[in-house]
């Protein structure tokens, strides 16, 4: 169950760390589907981690559910590794790894 934590606590990071300091908006962050569908999976993990220890078997709702989490990530990364594979993210890392505009993160090395 320690994945539960360690989910939220990375689109946590991501939204508090990364996006807001660089002047983002709150709501400019949960436009993107990428997002979207990581918190989904996040609550859906830890929500079924919880009910594991209440009722063993899963419900009809529970499997939809955690179906419909998996139909999600699943088209993020099919879009992703056939729009983006071949195209250069380095603006996207230096964002996320630091760069002029995110003081005191390091910075990516090659």
């Amino acid at each position: 169950m320690q994945q539960s934590p360690l989910a939220a606590g990375a689109v946590a990071f991501q939204l508090f760390a990364i996006h807001m300091p660089l002047g983002y908006s709150v709501g400019n962050y949960f436009v993107y589907v990428t997002n979207l569908s990581n918190i989904i999976v996040a609550a859906v993990f830890i929500i079924s981690a919880i009910r594991l220890f209440k009722t063993p078997k899963p419900s009809q709702a529970d499997t939809a559910i955690r179906g419909a989490a998996v139909v999600y990530i699943a088209f993020v990364g099919i879009v992703f590794n056939t729009l983006l594979v071949g195209e250069d993210l380095s603006g996207i890392r230096r964002l996320a790894c630091g760069s002029s505009r995110t003081p005191g993160h390091a910075t990516l090395r090659s």
